[in-house]
């Protein structure tokens, strides 16, 4: 979503302007030892151009920063990320001198990922009343002292630590002096809870026994919190206001409908907690909130999840913020009972997901094999089909395979929706072993893109890799989705070295939809894959354009790859960095051949073509080591008798080996075996195979179900979903498996939600 507005930060205010001062830092780095960080390289990454410096520290740990451009500047260090922030003025000059601690370990505790408590039942230990505990060998005395903004204690106001490893919850109660005291066991590491904020700061106990103090800054607040669930409401003061421990924020929806969004919920999830923040759109299309500062929010609107991100991590100061969002209702959510989907809005799980079993790699000198079985060999004369796994795996050996050097893009989207779910964290762990990878001189520019795109590292060669590593861990998700302007940003990139001699590729990764139309997107791309770019495709999670990404990797002779989750991103990559610089074999045809007796009926799993009237035809351009790949075949069977034990289904393979540059061609058999047994055999026996084959099934009807509806011809819409309802009963008389029913109960919804569209449409006409 395009994210709108200002976001006012009172202690650290930045105005953009055309004029330009500069800046003087003398920055001094040393551990938590006093010992200085010698000869150690630092850069500092502008926050919104990515332009980046990068410096040493001299013996003493010193550097010497002089900065002329740009505003806001982090600093970065070995392992720590954002260590600080120096500003340059809109005019003028500034100078300062900074010493800065590099303490590893404390910066990781205090930027852990806090622990999910949802799930998890504490143990509460009341300490409200403890007076003048003493240490003992195994537990120490914790004096906690919160004090208000103006320095005053904050007294009678409860407070509580909390330890993950036992869990234990210990509750206690500030004095007049502001201290809430506690009886802990030591080397433990304990969170401070206050005023329904979970975790707000830390107090661990690691030394060993003894007297530990630490104190807290809290302004307390006036508003009143409803909590059920780990979902917060809250009831605003008029003109509310931020505070050092809240941030107030207004949100304006900027919804173009017709009808009144008044009472919808708007929701912030924080993103560490999963604590939800929850409240009703006013007649303004606005709503407010007072949340915990120094946190990371997801907003979703009632009928649109994963809106963007809103990030108070790296504030400071009072924060009173306001922000606009555009809201455009999802229909899936806002009418299931009505919604279909047309070609645009169908998401399909590939059924090679729900895939366990292996394929065997190929033995000998042979670089790829066939691993054919059918899903029941055995056929009588009441068997009117068949059904055949073809399962495809090239050699695991990648000796001596070098493929053409690189010159790609990495084009990411970075926009607020990616932050959910830990998936632009997985997305960076993948992008850096990613160039671990890449060659030294293999051309790679990085672009990202939200509402808008940026060049974050142009086109160079990968060297040893740092500047890609230090702007990759810079990546922060928030804002919309453009992807139109990051893949012309990257292909723009790729045109500066552009080489027959190199592989010429975009890689997209993203999560959502651009606003701009289908054939915008696909237009601008044929530009460029006409001049010989390649681009490949990775979908994020299940709210992506796969119609579009389909449909640019097809046309840009590419890869496409699905990541339904965190983990299946870093697979994505894998495979294609392996399809780049380890491309085993090219220019891979399969034909199957087939007799009168078993005549093809449908293909799933791979593009392909009939060519003659018994043949059809795959074609692959290329093939890298390692790779596997599951196919389904449907025949019909005619006339079935013992003859088609004699007519077997022919498997013709032929490939170019890069290593041995010699053109390979060998062919397999597949026989159906005749059987004697008079009743209605199995068609599918092996129960894996039967659900791939069912999900198979479900997802080309899918396919011509949002064809049929876009077209309005809700005929051929309801005679898909019963022609497909009706081939699943030939497979399962009861489905229990889950995936089954998932995949059986949305078929229902859309027979359901079509006689709804028809009867809703029909009256309409009678009222006109």
């Amino acid at each position: 979503m395009k994210k709108l507005g200002l976001l006012i930060i009172f202690a650290h205010l930045i105005i953009f302007a055309n004029s330009q001062g500069s800046a003087k830092y003398s920055l001094r780095f040393y551990d938590n030892k006093s010992k200085a960080i010698a000869n150690t390289e630092i850069s500092l990454i502008e926050t919104s151009t990515k332009e980046r410096k990068v410096y040493k520290t001299d013996a003493n740990g010193s550097v010497s920063i002089e900065l002329n451009t740009g505003r806001e500047w982090s600093v970065n260090i070995l392992q720590i990320r954002e260590i600080k922030f120096l500003n340059v003025p809109e005019q003028g000059t500034t100078n300062g001198n900074f010493n800065i601690v590099y303490d590893h370990k404390n910066w990781e505790r205090k930027h852990r990922q806090p622990f999910n408590r949802s799930n998890v039942t504490f143990t509460i230990i009341d300490q409200s009343t403890l007076k003048a505990p003493r240490p003992t060998e195994e537990l120490a005395v914790v004096k906690l002292k919160v004090l208000k903004d103006n320095k005053t204690p904050l007294k009678n106001f409860p407070v509580q630590i909390t330890n993950y490893s036992t869990l234990k919850i210990y509750k206690g109660v500030t004095n007049a002096s502001g201290i809430a005291t506690f009886l802990v066991p030591i080397h433990q590491e304990y969170d401070v809870d206050i005023d329904n904020i979970a975790a707000y700061d830390i107090a661990d106990v690691l030394r060993g026994t003894g007297f530990y103090e630490f104190d807290v800054i809290y302004e307390p607040t006036t508003i009143v919190e409803k909590e059920i669930n780990d979902t917060i409401t809250q009831k605003l003061p008029p003109n509310c206001k931020g505070t050092s421990s809240r941030a107030y924020l207004k949100v304006t929806v900027d919804y173009r409908g017709t009808k009144s969004i008044e009472g919808q919920y708007v929701y912030l999830q924080n993103v560490a907690t999963n604590k939800v923040y929850k409240a009703a759109i006013n007649k303004n299309n606005q709503v407010e909130f007072l949340v915990p500062s120094k946190s990371k929010y997801m907003l979703h609107f009632e009928y649109e999840k994963d809106v963007d991100v809103i990030s108070y991590t790296n504030s400071f100061g009072i924060i009173n913020s306001s922000l606009r969002f555009p809201y455009t209702p999802k229909p899936e959510l806002e009418n299931p009972h009505l919604f279909i989907p047309n070609v645009e809005q169908l998401f399909i799980e590939e059924f090679e997901k729900f895939i366990t079993h292996t394929i065997p790699p190929p033995t000998g000198d042979s670089k790829v094999r066939l691993d054919l079985r059918w899903g029941n060999n055995q056929v009588n004369e009441l068997s009117k089909e068949a059904v055949l796994q073809i399962g495809i795996a090239t050699s695991t050996d990648k000796t001596g395979i070098t493929g053409p050097p690189l010159n790609i893009a990495i084009v990411v989207d970075k926009s607020g929706s990616m932050y959910g779910h830990d998936k632009i964290d997985a997305l960076k762990n993948t992008l850096l072993n990613f160039v671990i990878s890449l060659r030294p001189n293999d051309i790679v520019s990085l672009v990202t893109f939200e509402s808008n795109g940026i060049v974050v590292v142009p086109a160079n060669k990968v060297g040893n890799g740092s500047y890609l590593r230090d702007m990759i861990l810079d990546i922060q998700a928030g804002g919309g989705t453009d992807i139109y302007t990051g893949m012309m940003l990257g292909y723009k990139e790729i045109v500066k070295n552009f080489s027959a001699e190199y592989t010429n590729r975009l890689i997209l990764l993203t999560d959502g939809y651009d606003s701009r139309p289908t054939q915008e997107l696909l237009d601008a791309s044929k530009t460029y894959t006409s001049k010989g770019i390649e681009l490949s495709a990775i979908g994020v999670g299940s709210s992506y354009n796969q119609a579009l990404l389909t449909l640019l990797s097809e046309q840009g002779n590419g890869n496409l790859y699905f990541a339904y989750d965190t983990k299946d991103i870093s697979g994505s990559y894998e495979k294609e960095l392996a399809n780049l610089v380890s491309p085993l074999i090219k220019n891979f045809k399969l034909e199957i051949v087939y007799s009168p007796q078993i005549t093809f009926k449908q293909l799933y799993g791979l593009k392909w073509k009939k060519s003659e009237a018994n043949t059809v035809k795959v074609s692959i351009d290329k093939l890298y080591a390692s790779y596997t790949k599951t196919a389904l075949v449907a025949f019909n069977l005619n006339e079935t008798d013992k003859k088609i034990e004699k007519n077997p289904l022919l498997l013709r393979v032929s490939y170019y080996d890069i290593q041995t540059k010699k053109n390979v061609a060998f062919e397999e058999k597949a026989y159906l075996v005749w059987s004697e047994s008079t009743g209605n055999l199995e068609l599918i026996i092996e129960s894996e195979l039967k659900k791939i084959y069912a999900i198979a099934i479900m997802n080309q009807s899918f396919k011509v179900i949002a064809e049929a509806y876009s077209q309005k011809d809700y005929v051929a819409t309801q005679k898909a979903i019963d022609a497909t309802m009706e081939q699943i009963k030939k497979l399962y008389d009861s489905p229990t498996d889950p995936d089954i029913n998932k995949f059986i109960k949305a078929m229902q919804s859309y027979s359901e939600a079509l006689k709804q569209i028809q009867k809703i449409e029909k009256q309409n006409n009678k009222n006109k």
